[in-house]
């Protein structure tokens, strides 16, 4: 058995994976397959379980380090904290900040290939 699949998810958890990979446990390329820590993320926020997400954060970053192919997260907020200690930053090279985000309205929710019922709920589109 594979991993699941975002496909499978409801409205609330499909939205919660992608802010958990977007926000939490950045990554790059696609956010079609949900890993196990993220599915554990997103149960957790759904039934209220306590979480310490300092500690899944520096996970995060660990296993970005010793990945070849991955680049340390958080840049912004690691750069916050770098000024905040006095750390000399002057021979950074400075960035743009994004001039869009992502949203989350009614052509998202049809991207991600739901529809809205006539009770005014979101539901997949194979469900009906």
């Amino acid at each position: 058995m594979g991993k699941p699949s975002t496909h499978s998810l409801t409205v609330t958890s499909r939205v919660l994976h992608h802010m958990i990979c977007s926000i939490l446990l950045p990554r790059g390329g696609h956010r079609d397959e949900v890993s196990y820590l993220e599915a554990f993320i997103v149960d957790s926020i759904l039934t209220g379980r306590r979480i310490q997400v300092g500690y899944l954060m520096m996970i995060h970053m660990i296993s970005c380090v010793e990945s070849m192919t991955r680049v340390l997260p958080y840049d912004h907020f690691l750069t916050r904290v770098f000024k905040d200690v006095g750390v000399d930053l002057s021979r950074e090279t400075d960035f743009e900040a994004p001039t869009s985000y992502d949203t989350y309205d009614e052509q998202s929710l049809v991207r991600m290939t739901f529809e809205k019922a006539p009770d005014g709920s979101w539901v997949r589109k194979a469900e009906r």
